[in-house]
């Protein structure tokens, strides 16, 4: 009985792992890559969602803080680091706007399969009209190309990720603090009369005590002060509803790793993934919430705006543009775009 092999046969055997390895261990590598690359899809859809968002709401266009995004790991992760790109000013109006501009970019921080690290993934923003703008994916090689669809060669942003990088993360929203809604005072100041019954005058001034008329400064800053209640309600809402979409972003991501597991620690992913799915829904929920109670804080600021004429909104409107009352951006806004 012959024991072993032939040299022939080992050699055999040989030649085919080879040519195995030749096809498989690339093809391995691609698909790794390809599936890294997936998230810079995710990512860039929840921006354009928000984006178009604001564009309706404002006619304007926003930088990351204004329509609320975060981009992913709060601006980098294990395989990209991302970039707001050219669009530095909180908002753009549309008729400002002579030329495209980059809104979000991403850059890989290590090399994918052939695609070398530094590449970079950008989204130009054309506006084709007041309520619409058309986005154009990107890419600065054809070897990153490759490794995701719908992006193609074109303007992007270059350099250093990190050194052109500004805060990626939407500033904390301050939360408001309650204040007295505005008392509509009476346009006619007490008469002095003759205190001809001292007992009848005694009883009204227990049950009924005239209200000093409001100053301007105090009208104001009463409107003021539901301007802001308002504006704050909405940003929260914007800021609860934006991170609700990186939750989702997120899940979706752990969602298609998982169901690309191959063997290794599968479950985990898939409980990860079932888990930022609850996340989000939780979250989606409360931005649901949130977003419910600014329209009701918005109901009642124009409302008040209405009552208050001519003169307090005009002194408003130059206190605002000469800095002389400071409640921040989101009120600023709220006043110019809604009010």
């Amino acid at each position: 009985m012959r024991k072993g092999f032939t040299l022939i046969e080992i050699m055999v055997v040989i030649v085919i792992m080879g040519i195995l390895a030749a096809v498989a261990v690339p093809k391995l590598f691609g698909n790794v890559a390809k599936a890294k690359v997936s998230e810079i899809s995710v990512a860039a859809g929840a921006y354009i969602k928000l984006q178009d968002v604001f564009l309706a709401e404002k006619t304007a266009l926003g930088n990351w803080a204004a329509i609320g995004y975060n981009a992913p790991g709060n601006g980098k992760t294990n395989n990209f680091c991302y970039n707001q790109g050219t669009m530095t000013e909180n908002t753009t109006a549309v008729e400002q706007q002579s030329e495209s501009l980059i809104g979000w970019a991403a850059s890989n921080v290590a090399t994918l399969n052939n695609c070398q690290a530094g590449g970079w993934w950008s989204l130009v923003i054309s506006v084709q009209g007041s309520n619409d703008a058309a986005y154009n994916h990107n890419v600065s090689s054809n070897e990153c190309s490759a490794l995701v669809t719908g992006w193609g060669l074109g303007t992007t942003m270059s350099g250093s990720c990190e050194s052109t990088s500004v805060n990626q993360v939407a500033a904390a929203t301050p939360q408001a603090t309650p204040q007295p809604a505005p008392q509509e005072t009476p346009k006619e100041e007490p008469k002095n009369e003759p205190e001809t019954q001292p007992e009848q005058v005694q009883e009204e001034e227990k049950t009924d005590q005239p209200v000093e008329e409001d100053t301007p400064e105090q009208q104001r800053t009463k409107l003021m002060n539901l301007l802001k209640e308002a504006s704050d309600a909405r940003a929260a809402a914007r800021t609860a509803s934006s991170e609700a979409t990186i939750l989702e972003t997120e899940a979706a991501l752990a969602a298609s790793i998982a169901n690309n597991c191959l063997i290794i620690n599968c479950a985990e992913k898939k409980e990860r993934a079932q888990k930022l799915r609850d996340q989000a829904t939780a979250k989606r929920t409360e931005a649901n919430e949130l977003k419910s109670t600014a329209s009701e804080k918005t109901d009642l600021a124009k409302k008040a705006v209405t009552l208050a004429g001519e003169t307090t909104i005009s002194n408003l409107k130059n206190d605002l543009q000469n800095g002389t009352y400071v409640f921040g951006e989101n009120t600023k806004d709220f006043f110019e775009f809604e009010l």
